[in-house]
């Protein structure tokens, strides 16, 4: 069990808060929610309950020089961030246990090529599995 107001450490996307607090507060989630509850994890009851964060940025300004917004996909384990832009079709590998602050991008690298195919397989069933689910599917049943 927890101590309370103790840290709690382990991956947690910001999709999950808002499950969570439904949870905790008895509530039942919204049909197509997406997000999964934390409450073992803060109770102490189950270490991690993720092994990676998706991040989605759609970006509404036009900046650094682009000619239309940026849109990108991350996901981001303990070890490693792998980022995808559009428009501006670039992509970045870190490995965050030896390169921390992002400074060698390994994406072209041979070296990191089963690193980058797995990583990027990791991004796109993240990002099916956080498609949106609604509106109510109008197909036979």
């Amino acid at each position: 069990m927890a101590r309370a107001g103790a840290p709690v450490e382990g991956l947690a996307p910001s999709v999950d808060f808002a499950q969570t607090l439904l949870s905790r507060l008895g509530l039942a989630q919204p049909y197509g929610m997406q997000g999964t509850d934390l409450g073992p994890m803060i109770t102490g009851a189950a270490e991690d309950l993720c092994d990676h964060v998706f991040l989605e940025d759609d970006r509404e300004r036009v900046y650094l020089g682009l000619s239309e917004p940026q849109h990108l996909r991350s996901i981001v384990t303990r070890s490693h961030r792998l980022t995808v832009y559009n428009p501006m079709h670039w992509s970045e590998l870190f490995d965050l246990d030896n390169d921390p602050h992002e400074v060698n991008n390994l994406w072209r690298d041979p070296a990191a090529s089963d690193l980058r195919h797995r990583m990027t397989e990791r991004l796109l069933h993240a990002c099916i599995e956080n498609d949106t689910r609604l509106p109510f599917s109008t197909g036979m049943a």
